[in-house]
């Protein structure tokens, strides 16, 4: 919503903070496929789809297709953008929660089609591809925690820059 517009297509968008704003993602996305009766394209992190990697087991029997598209950053990548993110001494181990998995081995274990796109042209060739498929999969996209800021604050400046607030 931070850089939305409102315009162009209809889009029908869900949202699911789950408990602790992760739990129960996943098939929170696969029972709103079910009720839109239609192909489902869920965005999350990598900690969320951690702490629901159960529910991949869903897809193999929904009716409607899951793509699931995983922000792996390696931990709480939300978090480097708050204050926190400066408490060195402890950001790492209570809010980064760093970890060194990906997600091919699950998509494995789950019957699930698989890529990680190297490049933004690989990523819109690999999400039509599975689109095209019929079938749930994910697209892990792995990205820097650091990096994210640093684009995020670049994103903002140009829009400040572009739209001019006036006082």
């Amino acid at each position: 919503d931070f850089y939305g517009s409102g315009e162009g297509h209809s889009v029908p968008i869900g949202l699911n903070r789950g408990a602790s704003g992760i739990d129960g993602v996943v098939a929170s996305a696969l029972g709103f496929a079910r009720g839109l009766q239609r192909p489902t394209t869920l965005w999350l992190g990598d900690l969320s789809a951690l702490h629901d990697l159960n529910s991949l087991a869903l897809c193999q029997e929904a009716t409607h297709p899951l793509i699931l598209i995983i922000s792996n950053n390696h931990g709480g990548g939300i978090f480097s953008f708050l204050p926190i993110a400066q408490q060195e001494d402890v950001f790492e181990r209570f809010f980064g929660t760093p970890h060194a998995w990906s997600f091919e081995k699950a998509a494995e274990l789950f019957g699930l089609e698989y890529q990680a796109p190297a490049s933004l042209a690989d990523w819109r060739q690999a999400y039509r591809q599975l689109i095209r498929s019929g079938r749930s999969g994910i697209l892990e996209v792995v990205t820097s925690r650091q990096g994210n800021v640093q684009a995020q604050q670049q994103w903002q400046q140009v829009l400040r820059a572009s739209f001019p607030v006036s006082s």
